[in-house]
């Protein structure tokens, strides 16, 4: 559920509806609820950056978490998020 403070219904629907197609092209989701917070204006993010971005998000969760049956330490994952491309 986004804020209003992010724009009217139509713009929040919108961005809503283009993360569930991400998330339902994604290979792989993590079995856990998961909570997007949005800084940038979205309505300027394409939907290839977008997509990147949830992907990058989506793979440090993964590799953050031990494999199943390990009790080393997860791998570090580089902190930054993908950049437009100019």
């Amino acid at each position: 559920m986004a804020p209003r403070r992010y724009g009217k219904a139509v713009k929040r629907n919108r961005f809503r509806r283009r993360l569930k197609e991400i998330f339902r092209l994604s290979p792989e989701t993590p079995p856990a609820d998961i909570v997007i917070t949005v800084y940038k204006p979205y309505e300027e993010l394409g939907f290839a950056l977008l997509q990147r971005t949830v992907r990058w998000g989506l793979d440090k969760i993964r590799r953050c978490q031990p494999p199943a049956g390990s009790t080393g330490q997860a791998a570090q994952v580089p902190a930054a998020p993908p950049q437009e491309d100019r």
